[in-house]
C-alpha cells in the first residue's frame, strides 16, 4: 500500500505604496493517518509448500505553508503572520509469519513567514510538527523514516517571531 499526501497554504499578505491593508494572515496546513494495520498469517504447513507474502506500507507526506507579510512604502499593512504546520501518521501494526515487514515513512515540512517591513505589535509565528506514530512490526522487518523540515522566520523589525519545530518519532 501507497499513501501520498500533499498541501500547501499560501498567504502573501501584500501592500505596496501609500499604505493600509492592516494584514492578519494565518494557515493551518495538516496531514493525518489514522491506524494502519497488516497481517499475513501462515499456519503450520505440511510437505514442501514455501509462503512468501510481504507487508508493504509506504506514506509520504508533504507540506508547505508560506505567508510572506509584505509592506513596502508609507508603512501600514501592520501584519501578524502565522502559520501552524502538522504531520502525523499513526499507530501502525505489521504481523508477518510468513515473510517480510517493510515501512517506509517520509515527512518533509517547510513553514516561511518573511515578515518584511513590519512593526506595531508585530507577530510571525510558526508551530510545525512532525509526529510519527508508535509503530510495531512482528516477523522479519525493514524500517525507512525519513524526517525533513525547513523552517524560515524573519523579523525585519518589531517583536515576537516566534517558532516552534517538534520532531517526535516516538
Amino acid at each position: 500500500n501507497e499513501l501520498i499526501q500533499d498541501l500547501e497554504g499560501t498567504n502573501d499578505c501584500d501592500e505596496t505604496g501609500v499604505g493600509s491593508n492592516h494584514a492578519v494572515c494565518q494557515t493551518s496546513v495538516t496531514n493525518t493517518i489514522g491506524t494502519i494495520t497488516q497481517q499475513n498469517i501462515v499456519g503450520s504447513l505440511g510437505g514442501t509448500d514455501v509462503e512468501s507474502q510481504s507487508n508493504l506500507f509506504s506514506v509520504n507526506q508533504n507540506l508547505v505553508a508560506t505567508n510572506d507579510c509584505d509592506e513596502t512604502g508609507s508603512a501600514d499593512n501592520v501584519a501578524n503572520c502565522s502559520i501552524t504546520a502538522s504531520t502525523t501518521v499513526g499507530d501502525i501494526t505489521q504481523t508477518n509469519t510468513a515473510s517480510s515487514n517493510i515501512l517506509t515513512i517520509n515527512q518533509d515540512g517547510t513553514a516561511k513567514n518573511d515578515c518584511d517591513n513590519v512593526s506595531a505589535g508585530t507577530i510571525c509565528s510558526i508551530d510545525l510538527k512532525l509526529i510519527l506514530p508508535s509503530f510495531t512490526q512482528l516477523g522479519d522487518e525493514e524500517l525507512h523514516i525519513n524526517q525533513v523540515n525547513d523552517v524560515l522566520n524573519t523579523c525585519s523589525s518589531g517583536g515576537i517571531c516566534a517558532i516552534t519545530v517538534t520532531n517526535d518519532f516516538s
